[in-house]
């Protein structure tokens, strides 16, 4: 009995060494793990060995595009580039961004269609200064082969608005309202010029000359002119719906950094007051003012002397 106890002991402690030896059950390996795994893609280096740039992917999360500089040895980070590009001196790198695997992914499940889905964009990466500028709905671009400070951008062709019937037909009914105020007999426009006109003759107080009365007649007459202009104008934009929707297309876009205020040397009024001094007459003191000469009221300090003595008059 107890080479059994013996044993069973010898057997126990075995079993223990193991467990404690065999190392611990790995992590099974699945899509989930598989796609978050970074890569690193299209590594380049700059023409003059100072940038080292290359993109570190996931299959399911958005990429980052780092710029290695080999003389501060700083990286910058442009998040979702893609297929970067530098120029000969270094100075630029230029890369495309993605849009967000989230947002395609949204808009892939609302069904979107191709062209409306999220357009690439365009980031400009100044070495110099430190700074990132970005162009939205870029199609490609391309830099110089041996020469620096200029670049090709190709942009997508933007789409009209989908209310831009909506916006023509605004600017067809507001030109056609325009047109029924110089329409004869009702024209609004044709009114307030008969009421302004002389209706009878009458004499020129400062020329002394006769002025002719102006009938209602001639108002309508002056008015055939302008009522062919706007019934052109009309024609032509239903024939030409671009005169209006081009105009939609067009994104006014202000760099805030190219903005500069430049102010003249000097405090406010400090230039009226030294041309008021070249031109002081003599014997006038410097601050003072000249004999004889009464100091201007001040608009202000009138106002609230009258409204004082106003004051003690009611009470």
């Amino acid at each position: 009995m107890p080479r059994f106890y013996n044993h069973f002991l010898i057997l126990f402690l075995i079993v223990a060494a193991t467990a404690t030896l065999y190392p611990q059950q790995k992590k099974r390996l699945d899509h989930n793990i598989y796609d978050l795994w970074k890569r690193i893609e299209q590594p380049q280096i700059s023409k003059n060995g100072e940038l080292l740039i290359f993109e570190v992917n996931t299959l399911r999360k958005d990429g980052v595009l780092n710029v290695y500089d080999r003389n501060s040895g700083s990286t910058k980070l442009l998040p979702k580039g893609k297929g970067a590009k530098t120029t000969p001196n270094g100075e630029l790198v230029v890369t495309l961004v993605k849009p967000g695997f989230d947002t395609l992914k949204a808009a892939n499940l609302k069904k979107v269609k191709k062209d409306d889905l999220p357009k690439d964009s365009l980031a400009v990466y100044f070495r110099k200064g430190d700074s990132t500028s970005y162009f939205a709905d870029v199609k490609s671009f391309k830099l110089p082969e041996y020469s620096n400070g200029w670049m090709a951008i190709h942009f997508e062709k933007l789409k009209k608005p989908k209310n831009s019937a909506f916006c023509l037909g605004g600017v067809i009914i507001a030109m056609n309202l325009q047109t029924s105020f110089l329409t004869p007999p009702f024209g609004f426009a044709l009114f307030y010029l008969r009421s302004v006109a002389a209706k009878s003759d009458y004499t020129d107080r400062i020329t002394q000359q006769r002025i002719p009365a102006v009938s209602t007649t001639q108002i309508y007459k002056g008015a055939i002119a302008f009522i062919v202009i706007q019934v052109v104008m009309v024609a032509a934009v239903i024939s030409w719906p671009n005169l209006v929707l081009d105009s939609l297309d067009k994104n006014i876009k202000v760099n805030i950094e190219n903005i500069q205020l430049e102010a003249e040397p000097g405090g406010y009024g400090e230039e009226e007051k030294a041309e008021g001094a070249e031109q002081a007459p003599e014997g006038e003191e410097a601050g003072g003012e000249a004999p004889g000469q009464d100091k201007e009221d001040d608009p202000a300090a009138e106002l609230l002397k009258e409204m004082a003595e106003d004051r003690k008059k009611g009470k």
